[in-house]
C-alpha cells in the first residue's frame, strides 16, 4: 500500500477512516468544506498515477498541519485542495485558537526551515534535500503562535510530459501562495542571503500592500541569513553593504547586524553568519534572541482564529483572481 507521513498517518487500510481532514472543493470559485472523510483513501485515488506527488507525501513530517497545494494548473484539474491535520498534534484546524500567524517567506534554498528550528527550539527537516511542499504549519501553544513554513520561490520546476507550461505554472503558484501568506499572516518574516534586487522587490510588494489594508499596518522583518561568512568584520561590511548605506534608519542599540529601516510600514532587518564560526559565535544567539523577543512582545496580540474557515475565505477571494472561469467550472 502507498503510505502516508508517519505523523499524518501510519495505519493499515481499514483504519483510514481514522484520518482528521479538509476537502476544499471549489466550482466556479465557491468552496464547500467537508471534514472527518477517509483522505488516505482518496488521496491514494487521487494521486495513483502520480509518481512524483506519492514519492513526496510518503517523506515524513514534523509538521502540525500541511495545506496542500502543489500547482494552480493541478488544482484547476482536481478542483481539490487537502488541509493535512497530524493525529498526534495538538493544533485542530476546525477548533477556536488563540494565536498570531508567523510566516517565513523567501526565495528557494535560503534557510526558511532552518531559522524556524533556530528561533524555536524545533526540528523540523532543512538543506538541499529538503523541499517544503505547499504551507506547512507549525503550532506553538505556549507562545500562542502559529507558523507557516512556505515553499520557495523560483524553485526546479518538472517538465515531465504534459500540455501544461510548468514554469509560467509556477509562477502563478507562487503568486497565489505569496497573496494567501500575505492575507492570513500577522507577521511575515523574509529570509534572504545576498539581499538582491528580485528579493528587495518582494519585501516592496508587501509594503505596498500595507499601504492599502484597511487593518492596521504590519512590520516586516527580513532575516539575512549569511551562512556562508565566518568573519565578524565581513559581516558588518557585508550588513552595511547591503543595508545600512541603502537605507535611511536606525541601528539598534541593542546589538549589531540589527537596523530598522524608515519605510512605511518599517522594515527590520537581523543578520545571522555561519554556525559555529567566529562571526556566529558573535552574533548569533543574541540577534536570535532579539527576534523572538520582538515577535513575542509585538503589538499584534494573540487573535481567535478557526484555520479552516480563515484559509477557506481567502481561498474565495483568491480563487477567481488567479483562475478564468472556464477553468473553475465543473
Amino acid at each position: 500500500m502507498t503510505r502516508l507521513p508517519h505523523n499524518i498517518v501510519d495505519v493499515p487500510d481499514s483504519e483510514a477512516g481514522l484520518l482528521v481532514g479538509v476537502g476544499v472543493s471549489f466550482c466556479a470559485g465557491r468552496a464547500s468544506m467537508s471534514t472527518n472523510m477517509p483522505l488516505f483513501q482518496q488521496l491514494k485515488k487521487n494521486l495513483a498515477d502520480q509518481d512524483e506527488e506519492t514519492s513526496v507525501i510518503e517523506r515524513c513530517t514534523d509538521y502540525d498541519c500541511i495545506l496542500w497545494m502543489m500547482s494552480l494548473a493541478d488544482f484547476a484539474k482536481s478542483k481539490k485542495i487537502w488541509l493535512l491535520r497530524a493525529l498526534s498534534s495538538d493544533f485542530d484546524p476546525e477548533t477556536i485558537h488563540d494565536v498570531r500567524v508567523i510566516s517565513v517567506v523567501g526565495l528557494f534554498n535560503k534557510g526558511k526551515t532552518f531559522l524556524l528550528n533556530k528561533l524555536f527550539g524545533l526540528r523540523l527537516p532543512s538543506g538541499k534535500t529538503q523541499v517544503t511542499q505547499g504551507l506547512s504549519f507549525v503550532y506553538l501553544k505556549e507562545r500562542r503562535m502559529l507558523l507557516i513554513d512556505s515553499p520557495g520561490v523560483q524553485s526546479t520546476v518538472s517538465y515531465k510530459a504534459d500540455n501544461i507550461d510548468r514554469v509560467i505554472d509556477a509562477q502563478s503558484t507562487e503568486a497565489f501562495i505569496f497573496e494567501l501568506v500575505s492575507q492570513v499572516s500577522d507577521h511575515i518574516i523574509f529570509v534572504v542571503n545576498d539581499f538582491t534586487s528580485f528579493e528587495q522587490k518582494y519585501v516592496q510588494m508587501f509594503e505596498q500592500k500595507e499601504q492599502i489594508r484597511s487593518k492596521p499596518a504590519r512590520e516586516l522583518i527580513v532575516m539575512h541569513n549569511l551562512c556562508t561568512t565566518v568573519d565578524p568584520t565581513e559581516a558588518e561590511n557585508l550588513f552595511g553593504k547591503q543595508i545600512t548605506s541603502r537605507y535611511d534608519g536606525v541601528e539598534s542599540h541593542l546589538g549589531n547586524l540589527f537596523y530598522t529601516a524608515r519605510r512605511n510600514p518599517p522594515v527590520h532587518h537581523f543578520a545571522i553568519c555561519k554556525e559555529l564560526s567566529e562571526a556566529g559565535e558573535r552574533f548569533n544567539s543574541s540577534n536570535i534572541r532579539l527576534l523572538v523577543e520582538h515577535l513575542e512582545h509585538a503589538k499584534k496580540l494573540p487573535e481567535p482564529i478557526i484555520l479552516k474557515e480563515l484559509i477557506r475565505q481567502r481561498l474565495e477571494d483568491l480563487i477567481p483572481r488567479f483562475l478564468p472561469q472556464d477553468r473553475r467550472c465543473c
